[in-house]
């Protein structure tokens, strides 16, 4: 079915949830290809994301918004993995292409959904607790409360659902930014199914690990690692749902 916001020649495709099986042998093989260099991108970027959220006040809406340019570069990784090429730095450096204004709506994408998540903690907890636990959240020495920490990434993972195909979209796609916001929500809207799937799993997965961190040093360690696995398996499985989902380029 073709997309006149898109233009005639699209036909974005609805992928049926039947077909689970591949798209998670899809997503794997990447890893298959090329594991250890996929794994050393992904710890690299997560290391510099990680440390930006410690800047003070604005560190969780810096580490966001850079976590949005870092792991669209990393799609481009794993896309080349997927296609026999070794990934490497120029792959990540695929995001230094992007005009001005496709980079700024990239950033947008990561900065929305967690500063809904906050005014919805400002909703429930009072501006005053919000504002201390940002404070906290930027702090390596005080340990911010664990279900403020759940609230936060459940509302920001809810608030991400109408965003679920900007990485591969800007990764992979040389289109205008209004083009490509459109692609993404098109294919939102046409994928809802996945969207949910893929939003239910993250949230699962990020309240599971959040309560690892909270049972001493091991598990807290373990959760790290859960988390580095659960977002790579994401970021995988998105761009083969994309590349079902998408007419060839």
């Amino acid at each position: 079915m073709a997309d006149p916001w898109l233009g005639r020649d699209f036909a974005l495709r609805r992928v049926p949830l039947g077909e689970a099986a591949e798209l998670l042998r899809e997503s794997l093989a990447p890893y298959r290809a090329a594991f250890w260099r996929l794994l050393g991108l992904f710890v690299l970027l997560w290391i510099v994301v990680l440390a930006l959220l410690f800047v003070q006040t604005i560190g969780p809406f810096l580490s966001e918004a850079a976590g949005a340019v870092a792991f669209t570069g990393y799609t481009a990784a794993l896309d080349a993995a997927s296609r026999s090429e070794p990934p490497d730095f120029r792959h990540l450096a695929v995001v230094a292409r992007l005009g001005g204004d496709k980079l700024i709506v990239l950033m947008l994408t990561g900065v929305l959904p967690i500063l809904l998540g906050i005014l919805v903690l400002d909703a429930k907890w009072g501006l005053a607790d919000t504002a201390r636990f940002i404070g906290e959240l930027s702090s390596a020495q005080v340990q911010p409360p664990t279900v403020m920490v759940s609230d936060l990434q459940n509302a920001a993972n809810l608030a991400s659902m109408p965003f679920t195909f900007v990485a591969p979209v800007w990764a992979l796609y040389r289109w205008s930014a209004s083009r490509s916001m459109a692609a993404n929500l098109l294919a939102c809207a046409r994928n809802w199914r996945w969207v949910a799937v893929m939003t239910a799993f993250a949230m699962l997965a990020d309240n599971l690990l959040i309560w690892m961190r909270t049972q001493g040093d091991g598990l807290a360690a373990l959760s790290d690692a859960g988390g580095i696995a659960t977002q790579m398996l994401l970021l995988a499985w998105t761009l083969a749902l994309a590349r079902r989902a998408f007419p060839p380029s």
